[in-house]
């Protein structure tokens, strides 16, 4: 594919957060028709590439062409940008107030401009082509993961893309719904279409992939063909240790990979009735780790950053209103608004605008009513931050949970989750808990965030360890007859 034009190319690019470097001088091209895999251990830097490259997040340095023209900061040409390169959640990431047409047809009427008709028909051929057609009029709800994935594919399609990225597609699926999705996938490589996936699906990568991409502690540590990458004799180290830790899991040749998922199997709970489990956390405390692990093994869906990325990608309103909105904020007060205002999502660099926050009152406003759409979907779900506890606080079907622990023990597990000193453990620990304390109270009219009567249950995870408060937390939901 020499001679294809470049569509992407990534210049030395780098992604820190706070004092935390996540990318190191990355560069690479993305030629027309390539299917580039990207795979890596966790935490390697693989979805935030991806994020930065649809301008999710802005790289600290370096630079992002398409088709030989620099994107810039612009929000204009960002949203340009985006809707000629699309992208796939490994959430969905689809409204459940609206049936499998209308999230299909939505943003190719509001970004494209494009006539009812038109992307009416353009809707049911991508429908078809994934094997959704018959379920235009269903809703998110009456779906399967799988079923989800695959109106997300063809949502992505509407927009005509001229390059796809795929994050973790299937990694938020059953087992038994993953090969629906990767079937898909295979058939839109053969149709030619340009694809980014990062994915832990090695048969996958190995078998679609044009070129595979294995990313090592934020660095690119090689870019191959997947013949010579998933070659036994790989002359790189590093990948072949990778690559052999994988087939040693695959085969069951590693004895406690085994052990564990027998393990998480027999605690697993049948869930007796619809349920959503709120999670406020300090930062270090383990809170987000515990979320998801009761989400696993309860077989239900953890929210996350997914909320935002939705709120200020699919509410219709252009995300150059939220900037400005909170940039009138800044004027107009000082504390939280200020802090809000030197946060904004497409300008800071700092640790602290990564997406998991909110700048603004119109994009609060937007992700409370995807909160509230989870809570009344029939699906049972787990929500982390994001005000959920506050913005549920009248739903009779929710459960609320604080997690805290004493300041070392966050520090200790800071320093090894981000790799990083004890000072900046313990500077990353005060700016979060700090904002996170001022956004509680600047939007819920007081100090809502630490204060335990608000919540049903609060957890000292250095004492009772991750097990032990995913314990307490299945108890609770068995008292109250969720769970069997």
């Amino acid at each position: 594919m020499a001679n294809k034009e470049v569509v992407i190319k990534v210049d030395n690019l780098g992604k820190s957060f706070g004092d935390h470097e996540v990318l190191k001088k990355i560069d690479f091209e993305v030629r027309e028709g390539e299917v580039i895999c990207i795979i890596g251990s966790s935490g390697s830097g693989k979805s935030t590439l991806l994020r930065c490259i649809n301008k999710l997040e802005t790289q600290s340095c370096g630079k992002i062409y398409y088709r030989g023209k620099e994107i810039s900061d612009n929000q204009k040409q960002i949203n340009d940008y985006r809707s000629k390169v699309g992208m796939v959640f490994q959430s969905f990431n689809l409204f459940n107030n609206k049936t499998v047409l209308q999230n299909c047809t939505l943003g190719a009427r509001k970004v494209l401009h494009i006539s009812k008709e038109e992307v009416y028909e353009r809707a049911i051929k991508h429908l078809k082509a994934v094997g959704m057609a018959q379920y235009i009029n269903a809703r998110p709800a009456q779906l399967s993961g799988g079923q989800k994935q695959r109106v997300a594919i063809a949502r992505a399609l509407c927009m005509n893309p001229d390059v796809l990225l795929f994050d973790e597609p299937t990694s938020a699926l059953d087992p038994e719904m993953v090969g629906e999705v990767l079937n898909v996938m295979k058939e839109l490589a053969e149709s030619g279409l340009t694809m980014i996936i990062v994915t832990h699906e090695m048969a996958f990568a190995r078998d679609v992939s044009t070129r595979t991409i294995f990313m090592d502690k934020g660095l690119i540590a090689q870019d191959d063909a997947p013949t010579n990458m998933f070659n036994i004799n790989n002359s790189n180290e590093r990948t072949r240790e990778f690559l052999s830790r994988f087939i040693a899991e695959k085969t069951g040749e590693n004895d406690s990979h085994k052990k564990e998922a027998v393990d998480t199997t027999k605690i697993t709970n049948k869930i007796k009735k619809k349920f959503v489990v709120t999670f406020a956390r300090g930062f270090g405390t383990g809170g987000k780790e515990i979320a998801s692990r009761l989400a696993k093994d309860l077989g239900i869906h953890c929210y996350e950053n997914r909320i935002l990325t939705l709120a200020s990608q699919m509410s219709g309103v252009p995300e150059e209103r939220f900037i400005k909105g909170n940039e009138k904020l800044m004027h107009k007060q000082k504390g939280i608004a200020a802090l809000l205002g030197g946060m904004n999502r497409t300008k800071s660099t700092t640790y602290l605008a990564r997406k998991d926050f909110v700048s603004d009152d119109e994009l609060f406003e937007s992700q409370s009513k995807i909160i509230e759409e989870l809570a009344d979907s029939e699906e049972s779900c787990v929500i982390v931050g994001k005000c959920a506890d506050y913005v549920l606080k009248d739903h009779s079907d929710v459960i609320s949970i604080y997690i805290e622990a004493p300041r070392q023990f966050c520090v200790e597990r800071t320093m090894r989750n981000m790799k990083c000193d004890e000072a900046t453990a313990n500077k990353t620990i005060a700016e979060t808990d700090k904002f996170r304390a001022d956004y509680y109270e600047y939007y819920t009219n007081g100090n809502y965030w630490t204060n335990p009567v608000n919540y049903d249950m609060t957890l000292n995870s250095e004492r009772m360890g991750i097990e032990g408060c995913v314990a307490h937390i299945k108890s609770l939901l068995k008292l109250k007859g969720y769970i069997e």
